[in-house]
């Protein structure tokens, strides 16, 4: 009998911890995702989303968020579920992020910087006369030329048309 009763509370004691454990690995967090991503270096030079957790700064965020379907343009408050990997590579991220809900989409016709150069690297290019950000988005140089954009060390744009609208060249 006394083994019976401390086997069951040895039983009951590590259930409760791998629930206590399961509880801390995951959690619920609410993003603010800006309406144009930003250069970042991860495994390699790449877009970014420029996010905001829970109402604090901006800052980089370099991993995907499962069931998210980004676009430029738009503004979101999202509710994510991030759980602790339980195998993950050495370089990877401790996380996975799966979107629980998408509370608001809004369409901005905002402006935003984004640099020419990012840590040593053009990110200005152009193929068959057509000018475009790390070869991903297209850009529309409206009265400035590509090259005029290549020489400067940051521009100004507004999302349009499917593409990044040249501004201002600084």
């Amino acid at each position: 009998m006394y083994y019976s009763c401390y086997f069951l509370l040895l039983f009951t004691l590590s259930t409760c911890g791998k629930s206590v454990s399961k509880q801390q690995n995951s959690k619920e967090i609410k993003f603010t995702v800006a309406h144009y991503k930003m250069p970042c270096v991860g495994e390699d030079m790449q877009l970014c989303y420029w996010i905001s957790k829970d109402g604090r700064e901006f800052e980089y965020f370099y991993d995907e968020i499962e069931g998210f379907d980004y676009q430029w343009g738009y503004q979101y408050e999202l509710l994510i579920h991030q759980k602790k990997k339980e195998n993950r590579m050495l370089d990877a991220s401790e996380f996975r992020y799966e979107l629980r809900q998408e509370l608001a989409k809004n369409h901005t016709d905002k402006t935003f910087q984004l640099p020419s150069i990012f840590d040593g690297q053009k990110l200005i290019t152009l193929e068959k006369e057509q000018c475009s950000y790390m070869g991903m988005v297209p850009i529309y140089t409206a009265s400035f030329s590509c090259e005029d954009l290549e020489h400067s060390e940051q521009a100004l744009f507004r999302y349009e048309n499917n593409g990044l609208l040249l501004l201002e060249t600084e």
